[in-house]
């Protein structure tokens, strides 16, 4: 997702809010006393969650925004070129073209109008930073699979993930949470390489 956008800031200022609420205050307590500190684990299980939160809302949003450029472009006839992504998008919501026979313009718009229609739904449904679900968010976006950021996937994958523990578990039960300075390195990276 390498185009900045409005998106992008609101991303990014919610991560500095979340820090600052959240984990500022722990890393300086961690690195005053390294051997003593002992987390409050409620806290990085609250950052996790909501930035987890924050990432998704960032994705889908700009999905949203693309989608509505495609059908704009489609109801133009100005489509095919500008929006190299429709293939990809195609492939991945699987709602392929049912008619034997020679293809018109008209057929292709309204099939693939009927494309975004699927895209949005699955927008809709979505609730995840995983693989799958990032590569549909990216592709939804207006990337091609083959410019989709594979570090950047499978470090959203592993936050994902790490989501998920705290999202079912209680906070002390949780085995995937990390130091404070950790936590907020690892979403420093990630939005850095959202920004990308």
């Amino acid at each position: 997702m390498p185009t900045a956008c409005s998106h992008f800031g609101h991303l990014s200022s919610r991560h500095a809010e979340l820090c600052a609420k959240f984990l500022d205050s722990e890393v300086s307590a961690e690195l005053a006393d390294p051997a003593g500190f002992s987390p409050d684990l409620d806290k990085l299980a609250a950052f996790r969650l909501l930035f987890h939160a924050e990432i998704e809302t960032f994705l889908e949003a700009k999905a949203v925004e693309r989608l509505s450029i495609i059908k704009s472009d489609i109801d133009s006839g100005v489509w095919h070129r500008a929006n190299p992504c429709v293939l990809s998008l195609y492939l991945l919501v699987k709602n392929f073209i049912q008619k034997d026979g020679a293809l018109s313009d008209d057929d292709l718009k309204a099939h693939f109008l009927s494309v975004l229609g699927s895209a949005r739904s699955r927008v809709k449904e979505s609730n995840g930073i995983k693989s799958d679900a990032f590569t549909f968010l990216s592709v939804a976006a207006g990337k091609t699979l083959d410019e989709i950021d594979l570090t950047l996937l499978s470090a959203l994958n592993s936050y994902g993930k790490h989501r998920g523990d705290v999202a079912h578990s209680s906070a002390i039960r949780v085995r995937s949470l990390v130091a404070p300075s950790s936590e907020r390195k690892t979403s420093f990276e990630l939005v850095t390489q959202l920004a990308e």
